[in-house]
């Protein structure tokens, strides 16, 4: 049914083709199909092949999802680097109790001794 209009959120017209961002997930994806059911119009998301209310999408240019890429890449990989040091901090302290036993020294301060095996 491509005679069949839909208006995004901010009242833009959305046509089979157009870039749109759900607003609830930020899902991205090129609209495939808009169809009306009763009174309710529904558009069809090419990368979810799901249906959503066009009240609820966002009527994206190629500038914007390329930005939006760019800025997912950088959370992704502060993210990734985020895990990666919690891991280490774990492994670190794990070492630390295994093999380092803190002790104080005669004048109060702290040391640590090494075990060896």
């Amino acid at each position: 049914m491509s005679d069949v209009i839909a208006y995004d959120m901010k009242n833009h017209e959305i046509s089979v083709g157009a870039q749109v961002k759900y607003a609830g997930t930020h899902t991205r994806g090129k609209v495939k199909e808009i169809r009306v059911v009763g009174d309710s119009t529904w558009v069809l998301v090419d990368s979810t092949s799901l249906y959503y209310n066009p009240h609820h999408l966002e009527l994206v240019s190629k500038e914007m999802e390329t930005a939006d890429k760019e800025t997912q890449s950088l959370e992704e990989f502060r993210r990734r680097l985020d895990e990666k040091r919690e891991m280490l901090q774990a492994t670190m302290g794990a070492l630390m109790s295994q093999w380092l036993i803190p002790a104080l020294s005669a004048e109060g301060h702290s040391a640590f001794l090494t075990i060896t095996r």
